[in-house]
């Protein structure tokens, strides 16, 4: 059993403002879901940030508290012209390299400044809001094992263990990431290797 914490961003009074208006004006309902999920909605990145909601860790009993790294791979490219004749264009993809989109810095510093934000509030997966600073001085001591010193210690097989494309981005970006992938350390704090996890 274990906990999860949740950032939700209360959105400006403007910003509920132009929700409301679209709602009344518009007929358009995927525009209007869009636009509600944008602001209320779970976190996602597509090459942008959307949605309010953001899922910060998971406590659970015996481990060290889990944070969610919150970063994603971050595609560049563009669509490049490669072949032109008469009424014929054929089309292609020019790539550049990935980077790392980070919600916050991975240190207690980088959550700290984001947590406190004016217009964050935290929560528990119960709906119980939570005093900022402490949640942060309980997450930030919470004292447990970490995935590789649970198999060290149970001499357990992991169940699932293997590189994705995002460890190995957060490698090529200097963190230690060891067997069994699972998660890894920054700043003394415990990260997962994905994210949104439950």
């Amino acid at each position: 059993m274990g906990t999860n914490y949740y950032a939700y961003k209360i959105p400006t009074k403007e910003r509920k403002q132009e929700l409301c208006n679209l709602i009344s004006n518009s007929e358009n309902w995927n525009e209007i879901l869009d636009n509600i999920h944008d602001t209320y909605g779970d976190f996602e990145y597509y090459g942008k940030p959307m949605g309010g909601k953001v899922h910060l860790g998971k406590s659970s009993g015996g481990w060290k508290f889990l944070w969610d790294p919150n970063s994603y791979i971050q595609r560049h490219g563009h669509e490049v012209l490669l072949e032109e004749s008469p009424g014929y264009k054929r089309w292609g993809w020019e790539s550049e390299p990935d980077t790392l989109f980070q919600l916050y810095p991975l240190t207690k510093q980088g959550i700290t400044d984001y947590v406190m934000q004016s217009d964050v509030e935290i929560y528990d997966e119960y709906g119980e809001k939570q005093d900022k600073k402490e949640f942060l001085d309980f997450a930030f001591n919470k004292e447990g094992l970490n995935a590789k010193s649970y198999y060290e210690k149970y001499q357990e097989r992991p169940i699932f263990t293997s590189m994705s494309e995002l460890i190995n981005m957060l490698i090529s970006e200097g963190y230690d990431i060891q067997y069994p992938y699972h998660d890894f350390e920054s700043d003394g704090l415990r990260f997962a290797t994905s994210n949104d996890f439950s």
